[in-house]
């Protein structure tokens, strides 16, 4: 294998964890030997600097996200690929059946990540990461091998080689909602943590909100010390420094399982709904279900009892770290090698 294009987008919209995961995945090719290529529209400049220090080569989109998917759209990658091109990568919502389709009809093998199996499937690979992927009963009919399960999430190669100094303890709470915007439910979140009572806490905020966003919830709780942190892709002494945290249901999560870091997990968008569930049913996240449907109160009784029961804390601290070993870009690569070797194959 030797060139492999990616596309994966970000927004404010979908966030930024289609494009980080597969970061993630290009980092472990590259390392293999493979040139990575990356089409990606995202107007942040952090993200943007970020691909370009990582060396990958890189197009950045201009136009409009309503343009994603469309026949435009299917126009502009079909000119992209090269006859040297050995895989395409495919990862957001908006790349349908059709999309697919007009890629795969290249004659070159193609992989699509997915979240929650609500579209149509025309690929060689599937790769769905989450924990109860098995149960979403995806079609065969077109794909020609599926990678589920948290066995192939995908962490970046500065996270897994991250020396870590600290032992957990019962302190530091992490706030954060990935690449997303939601104002008014990290205000929510704020005041559900100045609630807890009996414990002195020091809280670091990271998100993409406004800095004056939750500053009326300061002085509500001497004891929970809160701390508003600029939007960074340098997260591991944030992960390192964090015993608890409060997040979205998105690619965070794994990040923070891989960092022994649990706590409390909510929904912002239908499409995070399968992972906040999975990760509560297996006991390593606590579920409050949808962050719009619940008050600050909600989340203070949520965090209270991780804090008040460490034995079960540690628990869930050691299920996250079983579950995600950083070992799931290898996976994903291996897999897209015997594909490569046998292309007549079904696996």
């Amino acid at each position: 294998m030797n060139k492999v294009l990616i596309r994966a987008d970000a927004s404010n919209h979908t966030g930024a964890g289609h494009l980080m995961r597969c970061v993630a995945l290009g980092q472990y090719l590259r390392k293999q030997g493979v040139t990575v290529r990356f089409v990606t529209l995202t107007r942040d400049s952090s993200l943007r600097e970020y691909l370009t220090r990582q060396d990958f080569e890189a197009t950045f989109l201009e136009w409009a996200e309503e343009t994603c998917g469309t026949a435009e759209d299917i126009r502009f990658m079909l000119q992209q690929i090269t006859p040297d091109t050995d895989w395409v990568i495919l990862d957001n919502y908006y790349f349908d059946y059709e999309f697919q389709k007009a890629i795969r009809g290249k004659g070159i093998p193609l992989m699509v990540v997915d979240d929650h199996n609500e579209r149509m499937f025309d690929a060689d690979i599937v790769l769905n990461q989450a924990i109860r992927a098995y149960d979403l009963r995806y079609e065969p009919m077109r794909v020609r091998k599926f990678l589920l399960g948290s066995s192939y999430v995908m962490i970046r190669q500065e996270l897994i080689q991250y020396a870590r100094q600290r032992t957990k303890t019962m302190q530091n709470v992490l706030i954060t909602l990935g690449g997303s915007v939601q104002e008014e439910v990290c205000d929510k979140i704020i005041a559900g943590v100045q609630q807890v009572a009996g414990y002195e806490l020091n809280v670091k905020v990271v998100s993409g909100f406004s800095a004056g966003g939750g500053a009326g919830f300061r002085d509500s709780n001497p004891a929970v010390k809160i701390e508003r942190c600029q939007a960074t892709l340098d997260v591991c002494p944030l992960y390192d420094w964090a015993d608890l945290a409060l997040c979205a249901g998105g690619g965070t999560c794994w990040e923070l399982c891989f960092f022994g870091v649990v706590g409390v997990v909510g929904a912002l968008a239908s499409q995070q709904v399968f992972l906040v569930d999975g990760l509560s049913r297996s006991c390593i996240f606590r579920s409050v279900g949808w962050y719009r449907d619940i008050l600050a109160e909600d989340i203070a009784k949520a965090l209270q009892r991780l804090l008040t029961d460490s034995q079960e804390t540690g628990l869930m601290r050691a299920k996250a770290v079983k579950l995600v070993d950083g070992r799931g870009t290898e996976r994903i690569y291996e897999a897209m090698l015997e594909l490569r070797r046998d292309p007549g194959a079904k696996v």
